[in-house]
């Protein structure tokens, strides 16, 4: 269920672990942007970039807050750059891509490659 909602695994989960992110998780899916908030200022999480429009964009910048900080330690071990990409979903994106990379066989590398030279290029023109 971790990776239904997009929360990248650690490396080794504990079983505790991974039941308290998915209990935070779905208690926050169904808490106001009021009360997102408030848990954002006490687990010390800055509130910037967050608009406050108070609706649907408003609690999904809060959630996507809460989510970054539930596994940034674990997105920073496997090398994403956290602070460079400054969102969860981004975060989760690139490592969900790069979790497909490392599982592709040598063909498939191959491939890819030569998908993303061809973009690179239509890019150049």
């Amino acid at each position: 269920e971790c990776q239904d909602i997009g929360l990248p695994l650690p490396a080794n989960p504990g079983r505790q672990d991974l039941l308290s992110r998915l209990k935070d998780v779905t208690l926050w899916s169904v808490l106001p942007s009021s009360e997102l908030k408030n848990i954002c200022l006490t687990r010390g999480l800055s509130l910037v970039g967050v608009r406050k429009c108070g609706g649907d964009r408003e609690r999904d910048d809060l959630m996507d807050k809460l989510l970054l900080s539930l596994v940034q330690v674990d997105l920073e071990a496997a090398g994403v750059p956290v602070e460079e990409l400054g969102s969860f979903q981004s975060c989760a994106c690139v490592a969900a891509e790069w979790n497909a990379i490392e599982a592709m066989s040598m063909t498939d590398v191959v491939k890819r490659s030569a998908v993303i030279r061809r973009l690179r290029c239509e890019f150049m023109v």
